[in-house]
């Protein structure tokens, strides 16, 4: 339902950040990955971060963020950053 209703969204572009911003956002979404590996695993993470699968996905929204300027991946990025 998420991806029909993406779909179904006009497209309005609302900001173009420069290429050179996609590696900030790759690097993230692997601390993205590593935090939501953790989150079932036997880690030390769970000392410092209290909840990493919760962490990983606020991490994730925010490298998508980065890339995509569009108004329709706001809201649905930017709903699951709060």
């Amino acid at each position: 339902m998420i991806v029909f209703g993406w779909r179904a969204a006009p497209i309005d572009f609302v900001y173009t950040l420069p290429q050179s911003i996609k590696p900030i956002a790759m690097i993230l979404m692997l601390i993205a990955s590593l935090l939501f590996a953790a989150a079932k695993q036997r880690a030390n993470i769970k000392r410092v971060i209290r909840h990493p699968q919760l962490t990983s996905v606020l991490v994730w929204s925010i490298a998508h963020l980065i890339l995509n300027g569009d108004s329709r991946s706001l809201i649905l990025f930017g709903g699951m950053c709060l």
